[in-house]
């Protein structure tokens, strides 16, 4: 994983959703799912979209910068409060394309590393098409878009994928409209026939929700969820 794309993780999980509770059908896996440590997956700011007064505000989490580009990494914030806070208060500065393989990264499953994911089986699978989840926010009076103001809260249960858009809510098995845009643009996928599938899982004994969808090859790319805003 790119040293240089680090912390998108949290800002994509930061989701206020309602914790669901998970049904006792799920596929039980005894390995972890905790990304290695070291990872860094910053959210890019390009300079001329802010001030020298956010500089100097959010310097604590300014890793780096260049001439084009602000660092900004969220884990160096310890208070999920301010993490949140930050996301929403600041997600109009933040360079979505530029920081769309920082996003992705930041939740893909690289499968050598987590082959556990491979035995839960298709049939656990529930899936819902990217149209169908534009509809669905849309159709609750929100926006399908790069932003922070809500989260997309999903849940697996009478053979059947549902979401809702929700705020942040720590522990909740929610994801970003930033995270689901990046895989579709980072991966050329076509926006009209894309399909998510979801499926619960208990990993180290923990009940977690996992995702797939296909990439243009036809091979599944596999992604976990945003839970606790200095991500991972």
């Amino acid at each position: 994983m790119k040293k240089i794309i680090a912390v998108f993780a949290l800002a994509l999980l930061f989701v206020q959703c309602a914790e669901e509770s998970m049904p006792s059908t799920k596929t039980n896996v005894s390995s972890s799912l905790t990304k290695k440590p070291g990872d860094n997956w910053p959210l890019l700011v390009r300079k001329t979209s802010v001030t020298d007064k956010f500089v100097t505000s959010y310097s604590k989490i300014i890793a780096d910068n260049d001439s084009i580009f602000y660092y900004v990494d969220l884990s160096l914030e310890s208070d999920v409060t301010e993490i949140v806070n930050w996301l929403i208060n600041n997600d109009e500065v933040i360079d979505y394309l530029a920081s769309y393989p920082n996003i992705e990264a930041s939740h893909k499953l690289d499968l050598a590393l987590y082959p556990q994911v491979l035995l839960v089986q298709d049939t656990v699978f529930k899936a819902i098409s990217l149209p169908d989840l534009k509809s669905t926010v849309e159709d609750s009076g929100g926006v399908f878009g790069n932003h922070f103001q809500y989260f997309l809260s999903f849940s697996v249960k009478d053979d059947e994928a549902t979401v809702e858009p929700a705020p942040y809510v720590q522990n909740g098995t929610c994801y970003s409209m930033p995270l689901i845009n990046s895989i579709v643009a980072n991966n050329q996928l076509n926006p009209n026939t894309t399909v998510f599938e979801f499926a619960e899982a208990t990993i180290n004994n923990q009940n977690t929700l996992i995702f797939r969808v296909k990439n243009t090859g036809g091979n599944y790319m596999y992604y976990d969820f945003s839970n606790n805003p200095p991500i991972r």
